[in-house]
């Protein structure tokens, strides 16, 4: 495989990793003569990743590793430690539905897809980790959407929009919310075509030990396999799948609780 390279970006990861490296936070003098990089280039270098909080600039005027990589260090173990969590409920869910199981988190206002459990079948779906789907057409995306705040929800749906992806899309965030406050009452969400036509979704909100949404567990069928009449059932099961999922993440409320109010 053929390696590319951008250089300032080359810099900058040198940078960085010495920071994490140092024992002690560290001078532009030190960082270029330990790297031999141009004064002036590790300056302007530090310069970008102190405006994205890669690195912290102390009165002193030394470098140490930003909050930004904490951050980001804390997210990716997160869903790490999450999804070790939660694989033993969906490979139950799978098998107790005969349907496939997925585990989603909110990423940058969609829903990314964090793991799969499908039998042994010749339907598959093309979903995989790491996919991303809008808030309005998945199950998933609905079981979180239904219990973030209010403000939250609505930047999102400002700033992604509502596509219409077939003729069941819901476009209108005022029905979209009618939505949301139903699956509020039942705890689980349905997504009846709106994403993909044929397909036909489940999902449940997940929560942590603040009463905060998290993740979304889900199982996604054929419409033909999961007929009305084996929705509440199947609803349950999701359900009870996510619940389960939330104690292990230290969550104490009730079914479908929060710690978010709604209107």
């Amino acid at each position: 495989m053929k390696k590319y390279s951008v250089p300032a970006l080359d810099k900058a990861m040198a940078i960085l990793e010495l920071l994490a490296e140092a024992e002690t936070d560290m001078t532009v003098t030190e960082i270029h003569v330990r790297l031999e990089l141009p004064k002036t280039s590790a300056f302007m270098i530090l310069n970008v990743l102190e405006m994205y909080d890669m690195v912290h600039k102390n009165a002193a005027g030394r470098y140490s590793l930003g909050v930004k990589l904490y951050n980001l260090g804390m997210r990716y173990m997160t869903k790490i430690e999450l999804k070790k969590t939660a694989r033993p409920l969906l490979e139950t869910l799978a098998k107790e539905t005969g349907f496939t199981a997925h585990l989603g988190i909110l990423v940058d206002g969609q829903i990314m897809f964090v793991d799969k459990v499908e039998l042994k079948s010749f339907i598959k779906f093309s979903t995989f980790e790491g996919m991303r789907s809008d808030l309005h057409i998945s199950s998933l995306g609905k079981a979180m959407a239904a219990y973030l705040p209010e403000q939250k929800l609505n930047d999102i749906l400002a700033e992604r929009g509502m596509g219409k992806y077939t003729p069941n899309t819901i476009t209108s965030p005022d029905m979209f919310k009618k939505a949301l406050a139903s699956i509020r009452e039942t705890g689980y969400s349905i997504e009846d075509e709106e994403g993909e036509l044929g397909v036909r979704c489940i999902g449940a909100p997940v929560f942590n030990h603040e009463g905060e949404v998290v993740a979304a567990v889900s199982i996604t069928a054929l419409q033909s396999d999961l007929l009305h009449d084996l929705i509440p059932l199947t609803g349950r099961k999701v359900k009870q799948a996510a619940e389960a999922l939330s104690r292990q993440l230290g969550f104490s409320g009730l079914s479908g609780q929060s710690a978010v109010s709604h209107p």
